[in-house]
Parts: structure tokens; sequence; C-alpha cells
């Protein structure tokens, strides 16, 4: 059992409070004929994307209870562990709880970033499947958004292959059983993502 609290009231598109003309905001014209809603805010407090809010202290999302409080002065950061074409993953700590976490940085700056982002948020978001990470929250600071997963200690299975050789039969059935197990949770459990 995890243990967050709910961040402030992320402010909602077209309020000025705070913002002093110090931010960015993005409005894009939902008439464009491509039929792309790409409609975002991103300022120096706050991003929000379809009903996903993300600030310096956490994320909610509309019409559901669950929030989570993470901000970046709660952690320890390691090491980088991966990189992909969209982020960078560094290990971390979570200092006040001491549960070490994967901590995924992803730049606002490509759309197509963003929408794979709202993807990922919104598929592990409540998840209660066993065979997926679990998802501890994430926050926004310096055009950036950080999601803090789960760390997975045993690394990739090229790692494993590579320092115990060939997987037996029975560990790859297992293996297996447990994608295929992930794999049918999202597609029963979240369809609308």
């Amino acid at each position: 059992m995890h243990s967050f609290s709910q961040p402030p009231a992320a402010r909602q598109p077209g309020s000025s409070r705070g913002n002093k003309g110090r931010g960015l905001s993005i409005d894009v014209d939902d008439s464009k004929d491509n039929g792309e809603d790409d409609n975002y805010i991103a300022n120096g407090e706050v991003f929000i994307k379809d009903n996903v809010a993300i600030n310096s202290q956490g994320i909610a999302m509309r019409d559901n209870p669950k929030t989570f409080h993470l901000v970046y002065e709660d952690l320890e950061l390691g090491d980088m562990i991966g990189r992909g074409c969209s982020s960078v993953v560094l290990h971390g700590v979570h200092a006040p709880t001491g549960t070490v976490l994967a901590l995924k940085v992803i730049n606002l700056f490509d759309k197509s970033r963003r929408e794979q982002l709202i993807r990922e948020i919104m598929t592990l978001y409540d998840a209660q499947c066993p065979n997926l990470i679990t998802f501890y929250g994430a926050f926004y600071r310096e055009g950036a958004i950080t999601i803090a997963l789960e760390y997975m200690d045993g690394g990739s299975l090229a790692n494993v292959l590579s320092q115990v050789g060939p997987i037996p039969e029975r560990v790859l059935a297992s293996i297996a059983f447990q994608i295929l197990w992930g794999l049918a949770y999202l597609k029963h459990e979240k369809k609308s993502t």
C-alpha cells in the first residue's frame, strides 16, 4: 500500500491565477482538418492534456478520485538506467519512504511524446494487475514530465540471457504467462485507453 496525499488543485484552462505572464499557454484550434486533437496547456506551473493535470506537486485525473503526490525535492536521483527515443530513465529513491523507483523523464516539446505520455499515464494510473509495473505518480518541472514507476531490478531479458545463459522452458513458460496476463488485463480492463 502506497501513501500519497492529494496534490493542490491544478488550474483549469483559462484560469489566470498566478500566471502573471510568465508561463506559456497554447490553445490549438479544434477545427483543424486533420482531425488531430493537440490541445494542451503547459506553463511553469501545470501541464493539462485531456483529463490529466500534472503540476510540480503531483498528478490528478478528472473523474477519478485517485491522486498522487510526488515532488522533486523528495527524490534522490541516481544514474541513468535507460534511454529511449522519447525519454531517459533514471534510478531514484523516494527518500521519505525508501521506495526505489525508475524515473522516466519526458520532454514535452514534441507532440507525439505528449500523446504517448497521456496514453501511458491513463493506462497505468489506476491499473490493478500484478503483471504491470506500479505507477507511483508524476510531476511537471522545467518543461518535462517525470513519471515514477516501479523499479524492476532484474534488468532486460537480454541482460538475463547474457548472465545466466539459456533459460529453462519452465521459466520461459512462466514469463510468457505473466506477459499474456498483463496484455489480457490491458485488453479487457483498459479498452478506452
